[in-house]
């Protein structure tokens, strides 16, 4: 499985690339990166790229429309930046090459728009991989498959998987099998967005690739590290020194939020290339 660190990119970036001249690069790293926050000028996305880089010595880039925060209160819309699809088409026309491949706009609110939108990229000869959102059609899944010109499908909406109901299981179990066949029949693999480390949908739905913010998650009070190979969250009031990034001591990781915001860093690289190079499963 091909694991994609989900990054959103103001100020992240810039700590990864840190941590990576602190403590050494990765031999491997993979991100999903959201076409909003690279758009505001061709420096932006040049400095990413060029910073991202530098974490491992192969890197992986997918690019996601983002789609699911344009125009909303978390990145308004202003009159010198209108992220709609057909400016996000026009930038994957000009910069697709920097990516292993591109998502195609998609709104988890609005099937017919992400479905519209999908086939105008096909007529353009945009090779982009479909997003199909849980609770969309089937027959949408189906086209999404079949069509698909990268050889990826792309599958959003896991939140709605919360709970341990039954019904849930059910649902879980459907769909999984519906993707299995779906696989087959068209030879197309699976990535599941924001998947994080569920490892009971890792483990039913088996993806060619994940993505997760998970291993950035320093903002809600714990670490997420490597302990025996095993992705572990530690919370803050337990860490201990071999949690933390060389040359670091527990009082100055509490002392500075940037000390934080790098021993995140230092882990979300590792755990990058574990999950890419090394992991068979996911383990928590």
């Amino acid at each position: 499985m091909t694991f994609y660190l989900s990054v959103p990119v103001w100020g992240t970036v810039s700590d990864l690339a840190k941590a990576a001249e602190l403590w050494g690069r990765v031999p491997f790293a993979g991100y999903l990166l959201t076409y909003p926050y690279l758009a505001w000028s061709k420096e932006t996305l040049y400095r990413v790229v060029t910073q991202l880089a530098g974490t491992a010595d192969n890197v992986a880039l997918m690019l996601d429309s983002g789609g699911f925060i344009a125009g909303t209160p978390k990145l308004p819309r202003d009159k010198s930046k209108q992220f709609t699809p057909l400016s996000y088409l026009a930038f994957v026309k000009r910069y697709a090459p920097l990516f292993t491949h591109c998502l195609s706009w998609d709104n988890p609110q609005d099937a017919a728009e992400t479905y519209r939108y999908y086939t105008m990229f096909l007529k353009q000869g945009v090779p982009v991989t479909p997003v199909w959102h849980i609770g969309e059609g089937l027959d949408l899944l189906e086209f999404y498959a079949q069509t698909s010109p990268t050889g990826w499908l792309a599958i959003g909406g896991f939140g709605s998987f919360k709970g341990k109901d039954k019904r849930r299981a059910a649902l879980l179990n459907a769909l999984a099998t519906r993707l299995e066949i779906v696989r087959n029949r068209h030879q197309v693999q699976i990535h599941c967005l924001g998947l994080g480390f569920n490892k009971e949908v890792l483990s039913r739905f088996q993806p060619d690739a994940a993505d997760s913010t998970a291993p950035l998650s320093w903002r809600y009070g714990y670490l997420v590290t490597l302990r025996d190979n095993k992705i572990t969250r530690v919370p803050f009031s337990k860490i201990s020194p071999s949690d933390l990034p060389p040359g670091m001591t527990v009082e100055q990781f509490h002392q500075r939020a940037k000390n934080r915001v790098l021993a995140a860093c230092y882990w979300a690289l590792r755990i990058n290339a574990y999950l890419n190079l090394v992991a068979e499963k996911i383990e928590e």
